[in-house]
């Protein structure tokens, strides 16, 4: 295929959640007047954007921001933070966006009472940020503990493209090995998806199927295993035909070709943003619009001289998000965040620790006991990865949250050894 996505970026992960920006507390379970508070805020904001007034909007959020400090509106706040975070990063100002989604993830780390599945997002929002600083160590460091919590919370598709953005961080910090072990876990987890056939896949998972077949392709091809690197690269050519066909006939006149000449494949390949707006379906239409703005950073050769690609991306983000009217908080928000903790999903094949784990296990407990705490969570994440039921592993990494005030996520942990010991 001539004409297809470049082998890109994969700053990719965060999608709606990020977008809308994190969830309610315990102290407010959708709080009627905060509801009210927020659609109001919200219609300013999409005001301000339908006049292409960026910074205005940024105004707004900041605003509201200062008008709920101390006062316990969580709420309120962790939207804000979440939805300012995206417009700054769509509008290429990373750096303001690493502070708001700081924020966010520290707001969101005090949870202590009951389980926020937002958490691997604003992980992976907030790694995005670093990888496009190029921040590599700093990134590393979030998205292993995004796995894990992915591992522990959903499914292997949510697992593909934080894995993929993982070895791609080790390769840059010229850590091969690493990015091979990633890469591999990444494409195991992909291999645990084929009992869906293709045609039933989601665009989501089809298109991170696609760019971790061409990432690793990429990396083999630079380790000079050419056959392995051919052999990808064709699955990913068959993937994305897939999109290609889906995406239907595509008109140029289309909205959202998002800084890709409208002949390219990559351009016909956006259109589907379109078509999921169109079916009402703005969750995947969001998450997909991130995936594309992460591969905007390496357009070169596919943008249209002269494009303006953040003002093209704000525009799209003010079409899915406004288009939605509040419609889509509510539906994700319950799904994400409930006071009861849901049961944790889908059980796991039992894996014996082989002689390898067990050396790194022990080098990890090392680790931990002399304060390298960053080498003790590589060690333990990479063997919770590799074997979903190494108590031991995640007893390191429960230590190591604890250790750092991370309470979300050392709670989630600990709910996952207890069911892990009860079976």
């Amino acid at each position: 295929m001539n004409n297809r996505l470049p082998k890109i970026r994969s700053l990719a992960l965060a999608a709606m959640i990020a977008l809308l920006g994190g969830s309610c507390t315990s102290s407010c379970s959708f709080n009627d007047s905060q509801e009210r508070q927020w659609a109001q805020c919200q219609q300013r904001v999409c005001q301000a954007l339908d006049g292409g007034h960026i910074e205005k909007a940024e105004e707004i959020l900041q605003e509201e921001l200062k008008r709920v400090a101390g006062s316990k509106k969580d709420f309120l706040e962790s939207r804000c933070l979440s939805v300012l975070g995206k417009l700054y990063r769509y509008n290429g100002e990373v750096q303001k966006a690493e502070v708001s989604l700081t924020r966010l993830l520290e707001m969101k780390e005090a949870i202590s009472d009951k389980r926020f599945l937002g958490l691997p997002h604003i992980l992976v929002a907030l790694a995005d940020c670093y990888i496009e600083e190029k921040k590599y160590d700093q990134a590393a460091n979030l998205l292993l503990r995004a796995a894990v919590m992915e591992q522990t919370m959903s499914d292997d598709a949510r697992l593909i493209p934080c894995l993929r953005r993982l070895a791609r961080c080790f390769e840059a910090l010229k850590k091969n090995d690493q990015a091979q072990v990633f890469y591999q876990l990444a494409i195991d987890a992909d291999a645990r998806q084929h009992s869906v056939p293709e045609e039933k896949r989601s665009d989501i998972v089809i298109y991170d199927e696609a760019n971790l077949m061409w990432d690793y392709s990429s990396f083999l091809a630079r380790q000079n295993q050419q056959a392995q690197s051919d052999a990808l690269e064709a699955r990913a050519d068959h993937l994305f035909k897939i999109m290609i066909d889906r995406a239907g006939n595509f008109k140029t006149s289309e909205k959202y070709v998002l800084g890709f000449t409208a002949d390219s494949d990559a351009a016909k390949v956006s259109n589907l943003i379109n078509i999921l707006v169109s079916k009402g379906n703005y969750v995947d239409a969001a998450a997909l619009l991130d995936r594309y703005y992460d591969m905007s950073v390496d357009l070169a050769g596919f943008a249209e001289k002269d494009n303006d690609v953040h003002s093209q991306f704000i525009a799209a983000f003010h079409d899915v998000w406004c288009a939605a009217k509040g419609s889509i908080d509510r539906t994700v928000f319950s799904e994400l965040d409930q006071i009861v903790p849901p049961p944790l999903t889908g059980e796991k094949a039992q894996v014996k620790a082989s002689k390898e784990q067990e050396s790194q296990l022990s080098s990890a407990r090392a680790d931990l006991a002399a304060g390298r705490f960053d080498d003790a969570e590589l060690k333990a994440a990479t063997v919770a990865l590799r074997n979903y039921n190494s108590r031991e592993a995640l007893k390191i990494l429960a230590d190591i949250a604890t250790k750092k005030q991370r309470w979300q996520e050392a709670n989630e942990l600990r709910l996952r050894i207890a069911k892990l010991a009860a079976s």
